[in-house]
């Protein structure tokens, strides 16, 4: 019985070993995933900013056609204040569209840089679980010797 020990050890260093390389494969893995999410909604954040403008553009032609069309109707003429008003209008959602568009840049970075950390750490998570695999073999070696040694 007491011959079985060093195999014993041995057999428990090995699992561990392969414990700590499929759990660090794992959290890469997950990480990659997560990494894949952030990357998708970068992409969802720019394309929502991109439709937001549009309809703001099609807001501001809306806006200026109804302005010019109640000038003329009205039998006024498109100058002075009139074209200040709708110069100020114009300005004023080209302004919104490029803040709308500016604030999705920013939120499409925001999931970019966190998919940058995702894959950081998924590689840190491998890296140290393939370290304490290492550590497990190298222990689980020395502890296998140590007894084969003291049976003899």
């Amino acid at each position: 019985m007491a011959q079985a020990i060093p195999y014993l050890f041995a057999g428990g260093a090995a699992l561990s070993v392969v414990g700590d390389i499929y759990s660090a494969n794992t959290a890469r893995k997950a990480a990659n995933f997560n990494a894949g999410i952030a990357d998708q909604n970068a992409t969802i954040a720019r394309q929502a900013a991109e439709l937001d403008a549009t309809q703001i553009d099609r807001e501001r032609r809306l806006a200026l056609g109804t302005m010019v069309a109640s000038q003329g109707a009205s039998g006024g003429v498109m100058t002075g204040s009139v074209l200040d008003i709708i110069s100020d209008t114009s300005a004023q959602y080209a302004l919104q569209k490029s803040n709308t568009l500016y604030q999705g840049e920013l939120k499409a970075r925001g999931y970019e840089l966190s998919a940058k950390q995702y894959r950081r750490q998924g590689r840190q998570a491998q890296i140290s679980g393939y370290l304490s695999a290492a550590g497990d073999l190298l222990g689980g070696g020395a502890n296998t010797y140590t007894a084969f040694k003291r049976l003899g």
